[in-house]
């Protein structure tokens, strides 16, 4: 299989100066090929037929738009007083819908796509009305957001001797940010657990801690 891989990766930055500077980010990216998720067996083949053009759709780590904020700034005449911090606005990746109770193409693989139009979960936690294209990542997970602050403050003690203090705020707005539903919840055969999310974010799920 292959992956093609098509991004835009602009940026502006704001050297220290001032008392003040800034960064922003973006990538507009995307991503499609054949060439993942099948380390064991292609659960699209049919006897000799591969069925390649199935395998086709969004590669799973694709994430459409990513946006980064950050600044830095020393408060005048506070003595030392400065605050910094960053934002993360980042898309949500693909996944796929499918239903185990139906072998579509008859193969023998319990994983066929469901056909395009909006599901919706019943479960607690469990996404509504997800927009779903069809074929393999026709559907869009969940996006994350996450507000970093820092608060400080640093002084000189002597000439060679700094002190510095600072309170570090991550997750400021304490927003819950999901992982894609889990595979068994991909699948409608079980309404209870169709669509619920149940994993935090790596790295950015947590909840507002200081």
């Amino acid at each position: 299989g292959s992956n093609d891989y098509v991004p835009l990766n602009p940026s502006l930055e704001k050297r220290y100066d001032n008392n003040w500077a800034g960064r922003v980010s973006y990538s507009l990216s995307k991503s499609r090929g054949t060439g993942e998720n099948q380390a064991d067996r292609n659960t699209y083949q049919k006897l000799t037929d591969l069925n390649l053009d199935e395998w086709a759709g969004p590669s799973s780590v694709d994430r459409r738009h990513n946006v980064k904020f950050s600044g830095r700034i020393e408060v005048p005449k506070s003595h030392g007083v400065n605050v910094s911090g960053g934002l993360t606005y980042m898309s949500g990746a693909p996944f796929t819908l499918f239903d185990s109770s139906i072998d579509v193409d008859q193969n023998g693989e319990l994983t066929d796509p469901l056909p395009p139009g909006v599901y919706s979960g019943t479960g607690l936690d469990a996404m509504q009305n997800v927009k779903y294209k069809g074929g393999r990542n026709g559907a869009i997970g969940p996006d994350s957001f996450q507000t970093n602050l820092r608060v400080g403050w640093h002084g000189r003690l002597r000439s060679s001797n700094t002190l510095e203090l600072y309170l570090d705020i991550f997750n400021l707005t304490n927003r819950v940010n999901f992982e894609n539903p889990l595979t068994a919840n991909q699948d409608r055969r079980t309404p209870a657990t169709f669509l619920v999310l149940t994993n935090l974010a790596g790295g950015g799920g947590f909840p507002r801690q200081a």
